[in-house]
């Protein structure tokens, strides 16, 4: 027979188990994906995970339409985004407080773009797989695309079929 300190033991450690679980956010991934632990709602450098450089707006830009390509990490406050949560899936906003875009129906290498946040499609993400070292991918709602980088030199970021195996559609989320 177990005694009542032992249940009120597990009962702490269980509780104290939901609460951790439920102070770390995660995105919701296709099943029989894993999970991703995420930096939800602070400052963070994107760095891809094929190439070791960074998501950047291209020229620095505030304006609406400017390019999202790859370059080396500068620490640039155009390398600074923030993942914000949209109710299950996300959004990812840049250092001038507006949304990734993928522009078009979601094309193959069709332009991402930093754009007025407004919820469409093309601005709404799952977050799928490992944050850790294996990297995560950004899956398009509605378009079925993940968001990818092609390897050689400051390439746009663009809407490609997932699971390249070239791992140029998988990222770091590092806060800054």
């Amino acid at each position: 027979m177990r005694t009542p300190v032992r249940l009120g033991m597990a009962a702490t450690l269980i509780a104290g188990m939901a609460t951790v679980v439920g102070v770390v956010p995660t995105a919701h991934a296709a099943s029989g994906t894993a999970r991703a632990r995420l930096p939800i709602d602070v400052d963070i450098r994107i760095r891809l995970l094929h190439s070791g450089k960074c998501l950047d707006v291209q020229e620095q830009s505030t304006l609406n339409g400017a390019a999202i390509v790859q370059r080396d990490c500068s620490g640039q406050s155009s390398q600074r985004f923030r993942i914000v949560n949209a109710t299950g899936t996300f959004r990812i906003r840049t250092f001038a407080g507006k949304c990734l875009t993928v522009n078009g129906a979601g094309d193959d290498n069709a332009k991402v773009v930093q754009d007025d946040c407004t919820g469409r499609p093309g601005q709404v993400v799952n977050l799928v797989g490992s944050a850790g070292k294996a990297g995560t991918e950004l899956r398009v709602n509605g378009y079925l695309k993940c968001l990818a980088v092609q390897p050689a030199g400051n390439a746009p970021l663009a809407p490609v079929a997932c699971g390249s195996g070239l791992n140029n559609d998988r990222f770091l989320f590092e806060k800054i």
